[in-house]
């Protein structure tokens, strides 16, 4: 028979084999009702009633956490105060949960309680109170089947590992697709927070019965947050508030955000988040395959403000993506909500509408500085944005301005290392929101507001923290801005007009920030802004133009070199930092225009690496000095082609785009290997 295997949860221990009490302790005083024996509690004062706890206690200290092994097969109790045991009991018996504040990523650490199993997470919840962080194993894969209207109380944070570095967060599924279902977990309180999990549904097809939501709440509770997580396959719903009769001016009592919200697409529901008599601010979210990404009710106390999410650009139920019903669906004179706010989102799904309002709002709807792949129409028949926003039935009380019409930037990607991970990730610039892909292996992340596009960007470390920065010209002001990560405000570093495009960007003097580099060819100069923080200082003389130029550290010296080719004498020529002469480093015809570079051996030094189409393979010369070498095998040109290290060996990989997937061949000598094909999930 297996042993039973014991979690403590606030006083009271729970089996991981049957989930039935054993035990409960109450809080206060000495009066306590225990159906476990007395002689329990005396072994636990013996064992934590001398000397020090173990090394794992400090870690935990302040916390005790209630986990299941399954290396070891056995349940333990962790008490993290390093005190002789009548304190630590005392501690356990009285002990206050702590409030994590709202919007920061949690850890395991941060949490009250951690669990890894269905019994346990059931049992976590079941004596869970206000303050309480339950934390599931960031590995776990929990089946919770057969089981709905799972009761999350006031107060209580619900959380993984979802977004924190390169970690996916627990998996808690269910595959029962039943119109007795409903919701599988329901929010019973004020102060709850839902973050860092996936959650799957039992069906991601389009068309499917529309009898499981994933989370749902019925009565007016506040302070509810939702974000970080991943939901799919609920062909009813992921989210839906319903009752919550706050007004506009308190919508943000309700918050979703920083979700992946993908494949709910169940037959005439299939909603990524749904709002009835209720209020909502759903904000930085990336919505794909919803048959609506989010919609309403329509009643006249009801509406929700939708800003920085994304819609990408498919979906299986061919709807629109954001929906506002009218009141009352027989009557077409009905109210369509209260409010609506839909600003700094961008819609690149364009079959259908962006966003359809079946009715005339009581307050007002305002559709301004979104970013539509939909065009223009041009008739006097309908409004200019009439295949990206539509009014039926009573018209009014909508305001559609200040958007851009026609714009699809899913393809321009930028590269660079945003996390501090030594790998390269994926930057995205869709027109109202910058994204990032971490090693173009994770769903994309919300890095910042911003309407500035790829084009007007460059990248770098301009503070040595080693992590990417983003860089900016405001020619008007003649100011270089950075934003430091990708996620600061805009910082001024230095005075100058001069844009991305006529620049170049590396480490001259080897102190581990990015400087700018410029050539003036009327005057033979190159010059250097250090930091880009400093004046422009003349390093070499040279008549040489920034066309003709590419960078990289050709000797290993931690110092950008300046490369170019002499095609006339078949020779390719370095200057060392940009300071020494020309020194021949090879004898080759071929221009810079057919080359790449990056180091695909991983020896701290420039290579040099071309395509041979005709006999489809890849070519490397090491150093640039070496003799060509065939790398791999391969008929996809160099203009198909970008070039980075994703995985963080040191050695710089070839990257390719087919449409919305991304392949990457590590070290340019591997078969080709999807990337991103975890953007949707466990489909």
């Amino acid at each position: 028979m297996k042993e039973k295997n014991n979690y403590r949860i606030r006083g009271r221990v729970v089996s991981e084999r049957d989930g039935q009490d054993v035990g409960n302790v109450s809080v206060g005083g000495w009066n306590m009702k225990i159906i476990l024996s007395i002689p329990i509690l005396l072994v636990l004062f013996i064992l934590y009633g001398y000397g020090n706890l173990s090394e794992d206690s400090h870690k935990n200290k302040g916390k005790w956490i209630a986990t299941y092994s399954k290396s070891s097969n056995n349940g333990s109790v962790e008490f993290g105060d390093n005190k002789k045991s009548k304190n630590n009991l005392k501690w356990l018996m009285n002990h206050k949960s702590k409030k994590f504040p709202g919007g920061n990523l949690i850890k395991g650490e941060d949490a009250s309680i951690i669990v890894n199993s269905k019994k346990s997470l059931i049992s976590a919840l079941d004596a869970a109170k206000s303050g309480d962080i339950i934390y599931i194993r960031d590995n776990a894969i929990i089946d919770l089947s057969n089981i709905n209207n799972i009761i999350i109380p006031q107060g209580v944070t619900l959380a993984s590992g979802r977004c924190t570095g390169q970690k996916k967060g627990a998996l808690l599924y269910s595959t029962i697709l039943d119109k007795d279902a409903w919701q599988l977990f329901r929010i019973e309180g004020d102060n709850v927070r839902i973050t860092g999990i996936r959650f799957r549904g039992p069906s991601v097809k389009a068309g499917s019965p529309p009898w499981a939501m994933c989370i749902k709440t019925f009565n007016h509770f506040e302070n509810i947050e939702i974000d970080h997580n991943e939901f799919f396959g609920w062909p009813r719903a992921a989210i839906e508030f319903d009752g919550y009769k706050l007004d506009k001016d308190n919508l943000s009592s309700v918050h979703i955000h920083n979700n992946y919200i993908h494949h709910n697409l169940g037959s005439g529901f299939g909603y990524g988040v749904v709002i009835s008599s209720a209020y909502a601010l759903i904000e930085k979210n990336v919505f794909d395959q919803n048959r609506h990404s989010i919609a309403a009710s329509g009643d006249p106390e009801s509406g929700y403000e939708a800003r920085s999410n994304v819609v990408l650009d498919k979906n299986s139920a061919s709807s629109h993506s954001f929906d506002m019903h009218r009141f009352g669906r027989q009557d077409t004179s009905g109210p369509a909500g209260e409010f609506i706010k839909i600003h700094k989102n961008t819609f690149l799904y364009s079959d259908k509408p962006a966003f359809i309002i079946r009715g005339k709002p009581t307050d007002q709807a305002i559709v301004e500085n979104n970013t539509f792949a939909h065009k223009k129409i041009a008739s006097s028949d309908f409004p200019y944005y009439y295949r990206a926003v539509r009014q039926k039935n009573k018209f009014g009380n909508l305001n559609v301005r200040d958007n851009r019409f026609g714009k699809n930037h899913q393809h321009e990607l930028g590269f660079g290392d945003f996390d501090g991970d030594n790998s390269k990730d994926i930057f995205w610039a869709d027109g109202q929101n910058w994204w990032v892909s971490s090693r173009g292996q994770l769903a994309w992340k919300h890095f910042s507001s911003s309407n500035i596009t790829l084009k007007d960007l460059a990248f770098g470390d301009f503070d040595g923290d080693g992590k990417t920065d983003v860089f900016r010209t405001h020619k008007g002001r003649k100011e270089w801005l950075v934003s430091y990560g990708g996620t600061s405000k805009w910082t001024k570093i230095g005075t100058s007009n001069i844009g991305p495009g006529d620049l170049a960007f590396g480490d001259f003097d080897g102190d581990g920030k990015t400087d700018v580099f410029r050539t003036n060819t009327s005057k033979k100069e190159w010059l250097v802004s250090y930091g880009g923080t400093s004046r422009w200082t003349k390093i070499s003389t040279s008549g040489i133009g920034l066309g003709d130029l590419a960078f990289g550290d050709f000797n290993g010296d931690g110092k950008t070199d300046v490369f170019r080719t002499h095609t006339g004498r078949k020779e390719w020529l370095v200057s060392y930092g940009g300071t020494s002469k020309w020194t021949k480093i090879s004898t080759s015809g071929i221009g810079l225009g057919h080359l790449a570079f990056g180091d695909f051996n991983g020896d701290g030094k420039t290579d040099v690496f071309r395509t041979n189409t005709n006999k489809k393979e890849w070519l490397i010369s090491h150093g640039g000095t070496s003799k060509w070498i065939k790398l791999g095998t391969s008929s996809i040109g160099l203009k198909k082609l970008s070039f980075g290290d994703f995985d963080g060996d040191g050695k710089t990989d070839v990257f390719r785009r087919k449409g919305t997937e991304w392949y990457v061949s590590w070290a340019g000598k591997s078969k080709w290997e999807q990337i991103n094909a975890g953007f949707d999930g466990d489909l």
